[in-house]
């Protein structure tokens, strides 16, 4: 069964000067229409466009592996159809590849791609799991807390300062 797109769908779908922000509620059909969106830019004679040659970010984890399985899936069945298309072949062999990611890993992608450009930053660095982050946290808080409240001692404050805590 074919996709109806609405007329706001199929613009952002035939767009094609310049970059696009699509942004819309949860469940409206995002990734059906960017997947569609890709697979025609990609598939346009009059368009040189490769997969590799797209950024696309999203939000979250799970709608970037959503878009590129939704991708490589569609590219399977097409190639199915047709194949002897070496460029569906190769579309279909650069998806784990492609730059579909949330902002964070594009973020890192830079760091790590410019890591020698960027002052101050040890090569060497990595991302904080999640509960580092939470003992990281924790601990910056206590450090603060007890800096002011020293502060707050030292200059007849404690008054203030625990009204701040109390709050």
């Amino acid at each position: 069964m074919a996709i109806i797109f609405s007329e706001d769908q199929r613009a952002v779908i035939d767009h094609r000067r310049g970059n696009l922000l699509v942004s819309a509620a949860a469940g409206s059909g995002k990734t059906t229409v960017m997947v569609q969106r890709i697979l025609e830019m990609i598939q346009d004679p009059s368009e040189d466009v490769s997969l590799d040659q797209l950024l696309v970010v999203t939000f979250t984890n799970a709608a970037a592996a959503s878009m590129k399985e939704k991708i490589e899936q569609k590219l399977s069945c097409m190639l199915e159809k047709d194949p002897g298309n070496r460029k569906l072949a190769r579309e279909l062999r650069i998806v784990p590849l492609s730059s579909i990611m949330t902002n964070h890993a594009f973020s890192l992608q830079i760091v790590k791609d410019y890591i020698t450009r960027i002052d101050g930053v040890d090569p060497g660095f990595r991302v904080a799991d999640e509960t580092e982050v939470a003992l990281l946290r924790a601990d910056t808080i206590r450090q603060v807390l007890e800096d002011f409240y020293t502060r707050a001692l030292d200059t007849g404050a404690e008054e203030d300062f625990l009204t701040f805590v109390k709050c």
